[in-house]
């Protein structure tokens, strides 16, 4: 047998490090054209991309081509030359190779740069290999022998043009696009670019500053016109009539949404889809709600004897609105803000957030086409800068904030005036999922990955803590391990994907840090790849059994980690529950009341804003009320909650004898004019 090969058989001492030149060897290297580092250190060139569907275990024997050199272009040696592959399992070779074959699917050629810790170390293999050498592999991956699992597509994109979104040739304040010179914040996707291995540039914006945030703030404040501008003084049908342009204009957009919305957030074909129907869906819904205005309040068709008065109740804006969504539901959770915002009348200034922001800027000329002047205005830049400033002016009426509860919190405290501002957020959620015996497994698992796996966990409704019965916990944790494993991984456009890259560039370090604050405490990984990084992507890991000493038990992971812990009474998930800064929502699972449901669901009915049975935990469907308690909301989202989180009740009452004088106004004023009189309307 050749001597490489043997040398690849035999597993390496653990080592110091790669000489000098090789150090700079990989430095210089790493900054080539195509060549991808990952985090172990292991860098590789993809040569050619198999046609494979599948990653070898870790103990399949694989069929490899392959030819070994010192960085100087020394060959030791080449199954090429000898016309005959060699078979190893992945755990049979040195590290390098173990990670680089896993990652490989059949006809995968790959150039390795391996860095000496990862191959032969300080002992190296004289006499061919000295010790601390890095080394360079060419390998091909003919076949594999053994089992296999699903492939997890590299984040490379060969073939696939990004959209180029231009954000930063301009700013849009007072229904303007201003043409901007100042700093500009380059946009990269998680989907990484196989010529350059770095993130793919896929548009730019401008970063603002909080002089020009201030600019924004003023623009409104021009538009409202102390609630005297055109749109707070214009009736509900002429905004009904604006936004449903709008919302006609905005859609003549949706494929190129839809596509931004994949590269920037890497969310899949399925999900992004849905999410800009599903904003246009709850903006139509809004509307028909407020067709019939009965069902946003009692009162508001007709004047209508009360007591000693007659009396119509009508709603009216609260005034100029400042927005914050976050990157997870980009154009779904600020447009669920926004819209009811707007047809109540108000005038509305949305942060774009760092991520998620090229949506946006794609809806500029429909609601510059649209809408009057200065009614939408767009603030970009950093946060902590600009978010600050504004608030610090006063002009700012309502908040509209769906993020963390330490940055509400910091804004309410920047306003000058807090007590006038009115306050709607949807923040943090710890969702608990709590499994009974008697549940039904198939089922419950189905639903828990739903929960706490749909577009990588990253949702605020996710079920980040799973509290499993001792009776059923093993065998939940292997059926919820199978699962796992089974999941697609890929780029968010693979037919079938489930598992995409993840959008935050720190999220896989902050996953990473929570899961071994797990496994130094005592939990484990219960699934083969879990924990796993390749670029940007995080393969999904089952943590188990976690312990309130745990930072996963506690912290919202607000990504690919399923976090479960066992419980053995109602008891002790009740103080849990009562112990815990969350209060969005719970997911039971049982087949019957026998375990005690009925006691949870009263239990719970304090702390949190939604019980679900069977199922997993979620904001729709949209007709619902989406609330929450202690640190995870204020205020409630539904079609009509929205409305009313954004409006003032306005009453007007007159005397029981005016009854033609109540005729006359119900006519006359945009306010109190119902939209089934439209056509007599004074617009």
């Amino acid at each position: 047998m050749q001597v490489v090969v043997q040398l690849l058989l035999i597993l390496p001492f653990s080592c110091l490090g790669s000489n000098s030149q090789g150090v700079e060897f990989l430095e210089a290297n790493k900054k080539k054209e195509g060549v991808i580092t990952l985090d172990s250190g292991l860098q590789y060139k993809v040569l050619r991309t198999g046609n494979g569907d599948a990653h070898p275990l870790v103990s399949s024997k694989c069929s490899c081509h392959y030819a070994g050199s010192l960085i100087d272009g020394t060959e030791f040696d080449s199954s090429y030359k000898r016309s005959a592959p060699s078979t190893f399992a992945p755990n049979q070779v040195i590290k390098g190779w173990t990670e680089a074959l896993q990652l490989m699917v059949e006809g995968d050629k790959w150039e390795l740069y391996i860095p000496s810790e990862l191959a032969y170390g300080a002992h190296g293999r004289p006499p061919k290999i000295p010790g601390n050498s890095v080394l360079i592999f060419t390998i091909e991956l003919l076949k594999i022998q053994g089992k296999s699992i699903p492939a997890a597509r590299s984040c490379a994109s060969s073939d696939r043009v990004p959209p180029i979104v231009d954000g930063a040739s301009f700013i849009f304040i007072g229904g303007k696009k201003i043409p901007w010179n100042g700093p500009k914040t380059q946009v990269t996707s998680p989907v990484f670019d196989n010529k350059t291995g770095t993130r793919t540039i896929i548009g730019e914006l401008s970063k603002m500053d909080a002089d020009t945030a201030v600019e924004a703030a003023q623009a409104a404040k021009k538009a409202w016109d102390q609630g005297q501008g055109e749109w707070p003084l214009a009736s509900l049908a002429k905004r009904i009539s604006a936004i449903e342009s709008y919302l006609s204009v905005l859609s003549e957009r949706r494929t190129e949404i839809i596509e931004t919305l994949m590269w920037e957030i890497a969310k899949n074909t399925n999900d992004a889809t849905k999410e800009f129907d599903r904003t246009v869906a709850f903006a139509q819904a809004v509307i028909q709600s407020l067709r019939t205005e009965n069902e946003i309040d009692i009162y508001a068709q007709e004047f209508t004897q009360i007591g000693n008065v007659r009396a119509i109740v009508k709603r009216g804006p609260i005034g100029i609105t400042l927005m914050v969504a976050p990157f997870n539901y980009p154009l779904n959770e600020m447009y669920a803000m926004m819209i009811p915002a707007l047809l109540t009348g108000n005038i509305v200034i949305l942060k774009l957030p760092a991520t998620g922001a090229l949506p946006h800027i794609l809806a500029i000329d429909a609601l510059m086409s649209t809408l009057p002047k200065g009614v939408v205005n767009y603030v970009t830049g950093k946060g902590r800068e600009t978010l600050p400033a504004i608030m610090s002016t006063g002009i700012i009426d309502a908040l509209g904030f769906i993020g963390s509860s330490k940055g509400a919190d910091a804004l309410i405290k920047a306003h000058p005036h807090p007590h006038r501002l009115k306050v709607f957020s949807q923040l943090e959620g710890k969702n608990m999922g709590i499994v009974f015996p008697d549940a039904d497994l198939d089922l419950t698992v189905k639903q828990l990955m739903l929960g706490a796996l749909s577009y990588n966990g990253q949702r605020c409704t996710a079920i980040k803590l799973i509290l499993v019965h001792d009776d059923i916990a093993d065998a939940l944790v292997s059926a919820l391990a199978n699962a796992i494993e089974a999941l697609p991984r890929g780029l968010p456009w693979d037919e079938g994907v489930q598992i995409t890259p993840l959008p935050d560039a720190d999220k896989p370090a902050y996953l990473t840090e929570l899961v071994q604050d797990a496994i130094t405490k005592g939990a484990k990984i219960m699934n083969s790849r879990g924990a796993q990084t390749q670029q940007s992507l995080f393969h999904p890991a089952l943590v188990a059994y976690l312990t309130p000493d745990m930072r996963l038990f506690h912290e919202e992971q607000f990504g690919p980690l399923v976090a479960v812990a066992k419980f053995s009474s109602i008891d002790h998930v009740i103080q849990i529950a009562k112990n815990s800064w969350s209060g969005q929502q719970v997911a039971i699972f049982t087949e019957s009341d026998a375990p005690g449901a009925s006691t949870l669901i009263d239990a719970f009915s304090t702390i949190v804003g939604r019980a679900n049975i069977n199922l997993q935990c979620s904001r729709g469907p949209d007709v619902l009320p989406f609330s929450g308690r202690r640190s995870s909301a204020m205020g409630t989202m539904s079609v009509t909650s929205a409305v009313r989180a954004f409006s003032v009740e306005v009453v007007v009452a007159t005397h029981p004898k005016d009854t033609s004088l109540s005729s006359e106004l119900l006519s006359s004023s945009k306010l109190l004019t119902s939209l089934s009189s439209v056509a007599s309307l004074k617009n």
